[in-house]
Parts: structure tokens; C-alpha cells; sequence
């Protein structure tokens, strides 16, 4: 009775070896360029993350992104920032697009969510003082924000 069943048992095995194998290399991918992309920030901010989840249709998510500028003891949170492009190997080639023949894919978007800070933090103070200067430098007064009211483009709020 095994016998009759051994051929497909063994397909599906190979395709969920398969599968799983795209997936772990998919996500040792994306948290090695993650991690690459921290080492490179840390002169300028400490940032780190508690999640990553990847998708074999294109897209890598890192979750719970914590970014505190080494200047500023404010601490900046982003719920989650999601990556994702039109063509499922991007990720699994490294996205280098470097070398002669590398393309870019044609769609890549970046959708980030959930940004919390303080808005009387050292960091927006810091913001102001440098808008103040650079507005004292051309001459020009710092216009207030609620100068003319305020309006918004229509298709921001979709």
C-alpha cells in the first residue's frame, strides 16, 4: 500500500523542501541587507528592528524599527516599512543592479507605517533652529505654519 502512495508523497516533499528553501534563502537575504544597512547608519543613528517577514511574490517587511539619531536621546518608531517589487527574484539576486545586465525592477514600492516620535523633542527644536538660520540667511522670516490657512491635496487623504 506505501508503494502506491511513495511517488507522490516524495513530489510533495521535494516541493515543500522547495518551497522552504526559496523562502529561508529569501529571508537570510533581506535580513543580511537589513543588517548591512544598520552597520552602515550607526555613525549617525542607532536603529534596530524586531522583525523581518518575507513574501515569495516580491516583498520583505521589517517590523518594529526603532531609530534614536546619536545626537538626540528622542527615539523615533515606525511600526513596520515594507518593500516590494514586481519581480519575485529582487530579493534572492540581492537587488545589486551593479554589474552589466542588472536591471531594476519596473515597480518597486516602499509603503512605512506607523511613525511616532514627540513633536517637542530635542530633535524638532533642533529642526527649527536650523530653519530659523537658513531663513535668516536668504533674508526671509520663517513663515509661520498656519500662514493662509491650511490646505491639503485631495489625494493625500485616499
Amino acid at each position: 500500500m506505501f508503494r502506491q502512495f511513495k511517488a507522490p508523497v516524495i513530489f510533495v516533499l521535494v516541493i515543500v523542501g522547495l518551497f522552504l528553501l526559496a523562502k529561508g534563502v529569501l529571508y537570510f537575504r533581506v535580513k543580511a541587507a537589513v543588517d548591512d544597512m544598520i552597520v552602515q547608519a550607526k555613525p549617525q543613528a542607532e536603529i534596530s528592528y524586531g522583525d523581518i517577514s518575507t513574501e515569495l511574490s516580491g516583498s520583505a517587511t521589517v517590523h518594529d524599527i526603532k531609530v534614536r539619531p546619536v545626537q538626540y536621546q528622542d527615539v523615533v518608531l515606525i511600526e513596520s516599512a515594507r518593500l516590494s517589487t514586481d519581480d519575485p527574484m529582487t530579493f534572492i539576486k540581492g537587488g545589486g543592479w551593479s554589474g552589466p545586465g542588472d536591471t531594476p525592477p519596473d515597480q518597486v514600492r516602499l509603503d512605512v507605517a506607523g511613525i511616532r516620535f514627540p513633536l517637542n523633542s530635542d530633535m524638532m527644536r533642533s529642526l527649527k533652529v536650523e530653519a530659523e538660520a537658513q531663513a535668516a540667511l536668504m533674508g526671509r522670516p520663517l513663515p509661520d505654519a498656519c500662514d493662509g490657512g491650511m490646505s491639503m491635496d485631495a489625494s493625500l487623504l485616499s
